[in-house]
């Protein structure tokens, strides 16, 4: 039916890789919120920096409703872009999306197409290691390079997260879509976040500037 789509991995639009879902649109001519242009208008590359947490599974309240009010009612799973471009979060976008209500409705070669639907499916990747943390979007090696930062716990009950960065800053977290804290590291200091129970539990850390770096992630001593 007529619609808007959403690809994943979300890229920039001046990204090459973002170059392959204007390819399909040669098949298929659908209007897309990121699309690949070295000039796009600031409107795509404010969608790409705000949702680019979806490539890794991490939905915040609201997220279905603002791509309803988008038109965005499909969603493009491509396999192959993962792993070329070498993003990670594969399992968690998959998983993210029947989260989310989206169920896979016919996949051809790595290409899988999601649609509101009722029946789940396993993931077509293997599940991350659950005995440490995976560091997925807006990283490059424990150091964010944006203004957001998301990562995976496998864990329950109270965390800490060492967080640091050059100078005075505030740093807010988020857990499964829920705020959990907000401090002002000077220049370090620690994050406390509840898990819940045993599962696997989103983070998203955001912060006023890029440059902050995670030292260490682990349960909250006991007092």
């Amino acid at each position: 039916p007529p619609g808007r789509v959403l690809e994943l991995p979300v890229f920039q639009p001046g990204q090459h890789y973002a170059s392959v879902y204007d390819y399909y649109q040669l098949q298929e001519a659908r209007e897309q919120p990121g699309g690949y242009s070295t000039i796009a208008p600031k409107a795509a590359f404010d969608f790409s920096f705000t949702h680019n947490r979806l490539s890794c599974g991490v939905w915040l309240p609201g997220d279905g409703s603002e791509l309803e009010t988008l038109g965005i009612t499909r969603v493009l799973f491509h396999r192959g872009l993962y792993t070329q471009a070498h993003r990670r979060g594969a399992w968690f976008a998959w998983r993210g999306l029947q989260e989310a209500g989206y169920r896979p409705v016919v996949t051809d070669g790595r290409v899988t197409l999601f649609a509101p639907g009722a029946a789940e499916e396993g993931a077509p990747v293997p599940e991350p290691d659950r005995s440490k943390p995976f560091l997925c979007t807006g990283w490059r090696g424990q150091t964010a390079i944006g203004r957001q930062a998301t990562l995976w716990i496998y864990g329950e009950g109270l965390l800490d997260l060492d967080v640091r960065f050059p100078s005075s800053l505030p740093v807010t977290a988020w857990v499964d879509g829920r705020f959990a804290d907000r401090r002002v590291l000077a220049p370090s200091g620690f994050l406390r976040a509840d898990l819940g129970r045993l599962g696997w539990h989103s983070i998203l850390l955001n912060a006023p500037r890029a440059g902050f770096t995670l030292i260490h992630v682990g349960p909250t001593p006991a007092p």
